[in-house]
């Protein structure tokens, strides 16, 4: 198996986390080694106080280039990635973590603005979780409280920072257009293939979809 590497998109409180992980679970199960990449550990120490937010957060947020890189190295056949971490509550980078990777391995990214992200010539299998934005808003106001985030500093957040810096995402990359699967993740608990075709995706990751979007609610799954 040559190395595979497969993103997965939306807008802020889509899903991507969720659905990545079972991906990766679903890809380990089949026998091969995956590697999960969130594009939320390569955010920048920024200073938001006065700033436009929806610029900062869309220009300047994420170290894009250097995610490109490690996403060509791997395309590359690197047998060992360093990948950062950042602490989102504390607005802090974490110490980076090395991932060792066998020749055959599947690499699977999770964030937002992967169509922002550049590649080069590596191969990227993009899927796309559409979530209506109201079920997306309520779920990262859940996620983000849990992590203890007051509710009030998370809507302004949504509406300064990722609401605008996503609608220019849309405007500008297309994502959905582009996208090799559209998949309705309306409810986490059960994803539903939207468009696309599974014949078009190499044998692993079809099989491991197939399984994924095919699944009802399970338990323990809320």
């Amino acid at each position: 198996m040559n190395r595979l590497a497969v993103a997965v998109d939306g807008i802020d409180g889509s899903g991507k986390s969720t659905f990545a992980g079972r991906l990766f679970a679903g890809v380990e199960s089949a026998g091969a080694q995956a590697a999960l990449v969130r594009v939320d550990d390569f955010r920048r120490t920024l200073d938001w106080n006065g700033a436009d937010e929806a610029t900062l957060y869309y220009e300047q947020y994420y170290a894009l280039d250097r995610l490109g890189a490690v996403v060509q190295a791997f395309a590359s056949g690197a047998t060992m990635l360093e990948l950062p971490g950042f602490d989102g509550i504390a607005g802090q980078p974490l110490p980076a973590r090395q991932v060792s990777l066998k020749p055959a391995a599947v690499l699977i990214l999770e964030g937002v603005f992967i169509r922002r992200i550049p590649f080069g010539t590596a191969p990227v299998h993009h899927i796309y979780l559409h979530t209506p934005a109201a079920v997306a808003r309520r779920q990262l106001v859940a996620r983000d409280t849990a992590r203890g985030r007051a509710t009030v500093e998370i809507e302004r957040r949504l509406d300064r920072r990722y609401v605008p810096g996503q609608a220019r995402y849309h405007a500008e990359c297309d994502p959905q257009q582009r996208a090799d699967l559209i998949v309705d993740n309306s409810d986490p608990t059960a994803p539903l293939l939207r468009s696309g075709s599974m014949t078009a995706l190499p044998p692993l990751l079809a099989s491991v979809l197939t399984k994924l979007l095919s699944r009802g609610p399970q338990a323990g799954d809320r």
